[in-house]
């Protein structure tokens, strides 16, 4: 699939939608013009037919656009501010990622954020206001640095910084995932107006009943049209998604080493399902208003008492995975695959612990969990909690 067809499909798909919109609403109008013998030579109770016959398709058409454009129009759900980092506060990080920036040729980030997932991302850090500019953003999870060293974070922040490095391919793979993101938000976001819609669609009145179900239907059907061509433009992100995750992968095993790219995949895994056991946990104490202080410790815990046999699933999964076409990264046996084919010594080889990168790196953790704490549920801000490691590998909150 060459670039040229991957841009004019995506061009296309927009189009469409703009075309449909204009394609209901001119009906709409012509309707409303050509349609006013409809009442000519009805008298009585025929007249109330003729006004449903003129009036319900032009109300119809008429919500069916709505709730087509609607979105343009509501804003999405505001996202917490962000945890960032000063450079004062964390040299030895900051002059880890200029370094490596540096190595690979990639632009640096003007802010780097934390967050509580098991994972590292990078982007515009003020999304279309950033678009045309280095101005980039990276965000590092803090569970991510617990439960990994130093070889194996600086190769993940090298495959986010290969992000940074693709330029245009990652300004392009933004569009696409905006598009999807705006035809996602048509096709599932539902609001009071949906709920009035359904409401005016059950009216104990025969005409209104009819009036509204047909706007209801044609709003149904909309969306579904709207869906074919979001799974369209999911399909393209996903193919644009998966070759850019294998060229940063090279990237990440030039710095840290082919045979410890593999070895990172799994660590990754392993993270991932100690991350879900360990939010599993916090959930149940966030329901007494309590809280683990220090949720990276507990997903490196959760980590460590992982049975064998989970582990050699994981193994498993790494031989066995195949990737699907919805997918917007490779299997990790492919990749792996790619990374081992490099056959790459690596630049950077200190297995100490990551979070040593960290000034301090406990205080930073509670931190950043309290603040999340504030956003998820104000009062839960004033409840002391700590978290006591039992020499029986329980863990208690109080």
């Amino acid at each position: 699939m060459g670039l040229a067809v991957v841009a004019l499909t995506m061009v296309l798909l927009p189009l469409i939608y703009i075309a449909l919109i204009v394609a209901v609403g001119w009906s709409v109008w012509w309707h409303l013009m050509n349609d006013g013998a409809l009442f000519s030579g009805m008298r009585g109770r025929a007249i109330i037919i003729g006004v449903v016959l003129y009036l319900g398709p032009a109300v119809a058409g008429a919500i069916f656009v709505l709730f087509l454009i609607k979105p343009l129009f509501s804003r999405g759900s505001k996202a917490p501010p962000p945890f960032k980092l000063q450079e004062a506060d964390e040299p030895e990080l900051f002059s880890l990622v200029r370094k490596i920036c540096q190595v690979i040729g990639a632009p640096e980030p003007r802010e780097i954020r934390l967050d509580m997932q098991v994972n590292a991302s990078a982007g515009f850090r003020r999304g279309w206001l950033s678009f045309f500019g280095s101005d980039l953003v990276l965000v590092i999870g803090l569970p991510l640095a617990a439960g990994m060293t130093m070889r194996q974070l600086a190769g993940v922040l090298a495959h986010e910084f290969g992000h940074f490095a693709q330029g245009a391919g990652m300004r392009f793979s933004f569009i696409i995932r905006s598009v999807n993101g705006w035809f996602a938000r048509v096709v599932y976001e539902r609001d009071h107006w949906d709920d009035k819609l359904d409401e005016w669609a059950t009216n104990e009145n025969m005409w209104v009943k009819l009036v509204f179900s047909l706007a209801k239907g044609g709003v149904w059907f909309g969306r579904r049209v709207l869906w074919c061509l979001m799974q369209v433009g999911h399909a393209i992100s996903c193919f644009m998604s998966r070759q850019m995750e294998f060229d940063a992968d090279s990237y990440e095993a030039k710095v840290a080493g082919s045979t410890e790219f593999a070895k990172t995949a799994e660590r990754l895994q392993l993270l991932g399902a100690a991350h879900g056991a360990a939010m599993n946990d916090a959930y149940q104490t966030f329901q007494t208003q309590e809280l683990p202080d220090d949720l990276p410790a507990l997903v490196v815990w959760r980590e460590s008492v992982i049975s064998e046999k989970a582990r050699q699933q994981v193994t498993e999964h790494f031989k066995e995975s195949k990737t699907e076409w919805n997918e917007t990264h490779p299997a990790d046996s492919d990749r792996i695959k790619a990374a081992l084919a490099l056959n790459a010594a690596g630049l950077f080889h200190l297995e100490n612990p990551a979070s040593e990168l960290f000034s301090d790196f406990t205080s930073l953790s509670r931190a950043a969990l309290q603040r999340w704490s504030r956003i998820a549920n104000p009062p839960m801000s004033q409840t002391k909690t700590s978290m006591r490691f039992m020499a029986n590998g329980s863990t208690s909150c109080v």
